[in-house]
């Protein structure tokens, strides 16, 4: 059951990826007026870029949730991930007839690092939620 879930994150983890890599290297015509609109293209860029860090964030690995002290660790290749991919994709966009642009590469890494702290907030909650059930358990149940 626990190779099927890390797989199923990984191949959403990979599908979340390619629609961000067809997005970004598909044609200025093909993109969407709301999108087009005066900062429209950054709020996406950001928006896309927040869910690529929330999610990888969370498919790292259970292996990392059950360590306290590797968050960290999760958090910082989540970030680099995202921005390698944001990078990237800039820089090759003039190859698919699109422009480079430092807006766009600032959009991206301010979505990868909101959507990974964000993730990063949600996951310290549950492991105080575990903590405080476990303390419970421990103590026969009795609240205080």
């Amino acid at each position: 059951m626990e190779l099927s879930k890390k797989i199923t994150e990984f191949l959403l983890l990979l599908l979340l990826t390619s629609a961000i890599m067809f997005l970004s290297l598909s044609p200025s015509s093909a993109v969407a007026p709301a999108v087009r609109m005066v900062g429209g293209d950054k709020i996406a860029h950001f928006l896309a870029y927040s869910a690529l860090g929330f999610w990888t964030f969370f498919s790292l690995g259970d292996v990392w949730s059950r360590l306290r002290s590797r968050y960290l660790r999760r958090y910082v290749i989540s970030v680099v991930y995202c921005i390698v991919v944001g990078t990237v994709l800039e820089l090759i966009q003039p190859l698919f007839g699109r422009t480079t642009s430092v807006w766009d590469f600032t959009a991206n890494t301010a979505g990868a690092l909101f959507g990974t702290f964000a993730a990063l907030l949600i996951f310290r909650a549950g492991l105080r939620r575990s903590a405080r059930r476990a303390g419970r358990k421990q103590s026969g149940g009795t609240s205080q």
